[in-house]
């Protein structure tokens, strides 16, 4: 297919679908990632679409990105088995008897799924679907954050989380981010950022839950620094870079490569 004509055709769908994550458009048009990129940075200019994280979205489509609606599931469909090894590495790290918070995400929805074993653990959180998930461990005592159930990112919102979350100390926190790179942690989810700043708050360590997709990309708001947590869980060992910075700033990275 001739550049000119991928482009247009490539624009024109984009703005039909709203929106298309980058894997989605390079088995559409049939071109690999570094020819897809060099496309949208064409059309980008053009002032129709607009890069986000993991994939892009029409202009006209962006606030409704921005108040969280319909994304959970774009989201949840992009890289699910490094996903499932994140939340199964993050698991490893939860003990009987501890009492931690489980931020909503479409990572941390996993971790129930490596729970089956654990003794006595209290699990503090405001996603949906790990409620659901959840629920029928008899092993687990579950504690449902009450407030305004937000149906983008499938979790509940507003004062009520926050006050409620205040009366818990809460031993780990395993939080979830749309991105990371050296200006900070990032959310697609604004609403949740206060919810989140109090978890941090009221944890005594902090648990960074982040598949390698998404390290050194930016997203919508940063909600919290890389300074904020004591360990970062990735699929895999990050490129040198951030090794680096992960050790510059005692972060520890626990990663499928890791001994625990």
């Amino acid at each position: 297919m001739v550049k000119a004509k991928r482009i247009e055709e490539l624009e024109q769908y984009i703005i039909e679908k709203q929106s298309a994550s980058l894997d989605h458009l390079c088995d559409v048009f049939n071109i690999s990632k570094v020819t897809l990129r060099r496309d949208l940075d064409e059309l980008v200019k053009r002032g129709n679409i607009k890069k986000v994280y993991g994939g892009v979205m029409a202009v006209d489509s962006l606030d409704a990105k921005i108040r969280g609606i319909a994304t959970y599931d774009g989201r949840s469909v992009e890289h699910p088995e490094d996903k499932r090894q994140v939340a199964q590495l993050a698991t490893n790290l939860i003990h009987d008897n501890d009492v931690v918070y489980i931020d909503s995400g479409t990572t941390t929805k996993y971790m129930p799924d490596y729970m089956q074993n654990k003794k006595n653990v209290t699990v503090i959180t405001n996603s949906v679907p790990l409620l659901v998930k959840l629920m029928p461990m008899n092993n687990i005592k579950t504690i449902m954050l009450p407030g305004v159930v937000q149906s983008g990112s499938e979790s509940t919102v507003g004062s009520d989380c926050i006050q409620y979350l205040k009366k818990w100390h809460v031993q780990k926190a395993f939080m979830a981010c749309s991105a990371i790179n050296e200006e900070g942690v990032f959310t697609s989810v604004p609403e949740e950022n206060d919810i989140r700043e109090t978890a941090l708050k009221q944890s005594m360590r902090h648990i960074l839950l982040v598949d390698n997709s998404k390290v050194g990309e930016t997203s919508l708001m940063i909600y919290s620094q890389l300074n904020d947590y004591h360990i970062v869980v990735t699929n895999e060992a990050p490129d040198e870079k951030y090794q680096r910075l992960f050790a510059e700033r005692n972060i520890i990275n626990v990663n499928s490569e890791t001994e625990l």
